[in-house]
């Protein structure tokens, strides 16, 4: 049977590569083979590294890390799999792994990883934390690629980024005083003082609770207009109330006619919309009772 030589298209850089390594075999033995092989493969190179955020809410911030590797040899990488972390201030937060990769020859591959940290895993990891308004996050892998004849590059990477801390707003102690007194009725101003901690703006998009004052059937209140609550402030949101004449429109004005101060309970919810890149618009249940929000 006769030998057939069959020679598949390769990048020219694969075949001067490749020549050299065998010329070095051949006339200098392979001692010299691991010196050439460093002198003739390139190091891999990590030409970008991120962490960004994709989005958030009060409940989590959703993360993702981006590291791009060049591979300038003409043979191919390959990419063992690899731990990562993600610290928050110094501290383990979040671990992970992933698993490895071929660099192709002349060629960049992208590693993205996605992952999100829970916001009350911070109280968990130290309470403090959620008294501040903005954590500083770090990302760190080491990546080790292996080229051929036992070549091997480690090549760590560590990149952060400062993200404001989103807390939810908070009701305080609601008020009520009197307003118009006709024959058909009367007016009750509600007001929900609300406090913002945030460093950011938050819109109060919607709001509907029901309101219950000494034990009195519920009576239902909401503000459907936009109020936006600003950093580090309180706010106060005004609603009035018209009632009829009844028995708890009449218990109702006794009450406050004689200045005293009434129970109050309210249990509702609202659309909170923060002023922040990636935020989504929530919806949140709230109560108020015993002079605190629950």
């Amino acid at each position: 049977m006769p030998f057939v030589l069959s020679l598949v298209h390769r990048p020219s850089g694969y075949y001067r590569a490749l020549f050299l390594l065998l010329s070095t075999v051949l006339f200098t033995g392979c001692a010299q083979l691991g010196t050439l092989a460093e002198n003739t493969i390139k190091s891999p190179q990590v030409v970008s590294q991120k962490i960004q955020v994709s989005k958030m809410d009060f409940n989590y911030i959703y993360f993702d890390a981006d590291i791009e590797l060049l591979n300038p040899n003409p043979v191919a990488l390959n990419l063992d799999g690899f731990n990562y972390t993600l610290d928050v201030e110094g501290q383990p937060l979040v671990t992970g792994d992933n698993n490895g990769l071929s660099l192709k020859p002349s060629g960049q591959a992208n590693i993205s990883l996605p992952f999100k940290v829970r916001l009350d895993s911070l109280v968990k990891l130290a309470p403090e934390l959620m008294k501040k308004d903005q954590l500083e996050y770090t990302f760190g892998t080491l990546l080790t690629l292996n080229g051929p004849l036992g070549l091997k590059w480690e090549k760590p990477v560590s990149v952060s980024k400062v993200i404001a801390t989103p807390k939810l707003p908070e009701i305080k102690m609601p008020k009520i005083s009197l307003g118009d007194v006709s024959l058909s009725g009367l007016q009750l101003n509600v007001q929900l003082p609300v406090n913002n901690p945030n460093m950011f703006d938050v819109s109060v998009e919607q709001l509907s609770a029901a309101l219950i004052v000494n034990g009195m059937k519920p009576v239902q209140i909401g503000k459907d207009s936009e109020t936006r609550l600003p950093a580090k402030s309180e706010t106060t949101l005004d609603i009035p109330l018209n009632f009829s004449w009844d028995s708890t429109s009449r218990s109702l004005l006794s009450l406050l006619q004689n200045g005293q101060l009434p129970d109050i309970r309210l249990e509702g919810n609202w659309k909170l919309n923060p002023e922040l890149p990636g935020f989504q618009v929530q919806q949140f249940d709230f109560g108020f009772e015993d002079g605190k929000m629950i």
